[in-house]
């Protein structure tokens, strides 16, 4: 039997797993059985075996220098004479023992190997873009390769078999492609792999940015027909000019909910020459009640990609805005972002009066009010320095009365 086996054999019936490993290291990474192993902490086997190995007391060490040559050596006097180190450890660990550099050579050529047998999918330009550092989903695809390649391998699948349904769907509908291509419906949620695949697909394919937020992840699906939750995402409007069954509507003084799919390739313009915009639906209400002849929408509370496609729509059409919101931090900082993207939009019945006078008994932590610190809009800075005093929100609500009668002087000034 040959020595090398016999004596990994004998090696595997002691506790000196420790010392096999470090010298494998050692081994791979130089490249050649030279330089020293210091073992840490070695075990009462470790020592025993090394001391009976080089003929030396190390019952009261913490640490042991091994040199790799001497160890390899040192079996010459032993039953397990003319050893090989890399034999030995190939025969201890039972796999091949591979230089670093060696390694790192295979690693690549199963990495290029993995990805070349995707050549005859309709994805694999996207696929080559990002194997090299340069690719927009380089460090999502080749950290998802490193975790788990067989993963990987289902994912580009599943997301080639999705590029071409989308080719024959005039809507992609998220959950129902997912349960086509993987029979799970939540294959697509927000975070799952898929998803994130088809988001860097989409920019690959458009030569876009990878989005930064749900208003970019929007308009990304847009470009591509896809729908993701806004069959649930709904902006209450009245007198908007839209398609035919839009006004009419209107002229029964109802108010109309509007979704992604109604406002998909549509031109909207206003029954009137400026729209009002409120964040709380009674407020909305109230307005529509008694101005019948006017034009609104309510975005309630936390505007969302359909509400900001509708008023980037007016604006677009010279339609002009005024918009009032809660008196809390996330209001205020609604209405200044609000400000800065809609170049129509004013702000109205924002004074320090109001704001007293709207206040309710719900306390707004410092966390909130941290908030406040970016505005910009002089007139929602006056009102932020006193709301950090006071501490307390104000809502649309215990103000209507006062709103409708701004409003009123509004119309006057026209």
């Amino acid at each position: 039997m040959d020595s090398n086996f016999r004596c990994a054999i004998y090696l595997k019936t002691m506790d000196v797993n420790h010392l096999m490993v470090g010298l494998k290291n050692k081994y791979e990474s130089l490249g050649t059985v030279g330089g020293s192993y210091i073992l840490k902490s070695p075990t009462e086997d470790e020592k025993k075996f090394l001391g009976s190995l080089f003929l030396k007391d190390f019952t009261k060490k913490e640490m042991i220098s091994v040199s790799l040559q001497k160890f390899e050596k040192a079996f010459d006097q032993s039953a397990y004479e003319g050893i090989d180190l890399v034999s030995l450890l190939t025969c201890y660990f039972e796999e091949s023992i591979m230089k670093k550099k060696d390694q790192l050579l295979l690693i690549e050529q199963n990495r290029k190997a993995f990805f070349k047998a995707f050549n005859h999918l309709n994805i694999y330009d996207f696929i080559i873009s990002n194997e090299e550092v340069s690719g927009l989903g380089y460090k999502w695809m080749m950290g998802l390769y490193k975790e788990n390649a067989n993963d990987l391998k289902t994912i580009l699948l599943q997301l080639s078999v999705l590029i071409d349904l989308l080719k024959d769907e005039k809507w992609g509908i998220l959950p129902i492609l997912a349960a086509k291509v993987s029979k799970n419906p939540h294959a697509l949620d927000r975070g799952e792999n898929l998803y994130k695949a088809l988001l860097y697909y989409l920019c690959f394919l458009h030569d876009l940015a990878y989005p930064r937020s749900a208003e970019e992840i929007a308009t990304l699906f847009a470009l591509s027909g896809i729908m993701d939750d806004n069959l649930n995402r709904f902006v209450l409007t009245y007198g908007l000019k839209g398609p035919k069954g839009w006004i009419d509507f209107y002229h029964r003084n109802e108010p109309l909910y509007l979704s992604d799919m109604n406002i998909r390739d549509v031109e909207i313009l206003s029954v009137s020459e400026e729209v009002f915009c409120f964040e709380n639906p009674a407020v909305f209400t109230a307005f529509i009640l008694k101005f019948k002849e006017a034009s609104a929408i309510c975005t309630g509370g936390q505007l969302n990609v359909t509400a900001l496609s509708i008023l980037d729509q007016l604006s677009k059409n010279q339609v002009k805005i005024w918009y009032h919101g809660d008196f809390d931090p996330e209001g205020l900082v609604i209405a200044d972002k609000l400000l800065k993207r809609v170049n129509t939009l004013n702000i109205f019945g924002y004074s320090e009066a109001l704001y007293l006078h709207s206040l309710s008994h719900l306390k707004v932590s410092e966390k909130r009010l941290n908030q406040l610190q970016g505005l910009r809009n002089e007139k929602l800075k006056a009102i932020a320095h006193l709301m950090k005093e006071k501490k307390l929100s104000g809502y649309e609500e215990y103000i209507v009365e006062e709103l409708l009668e701004a409003i009123d002087l509004i119309k006057l000034m026209k």
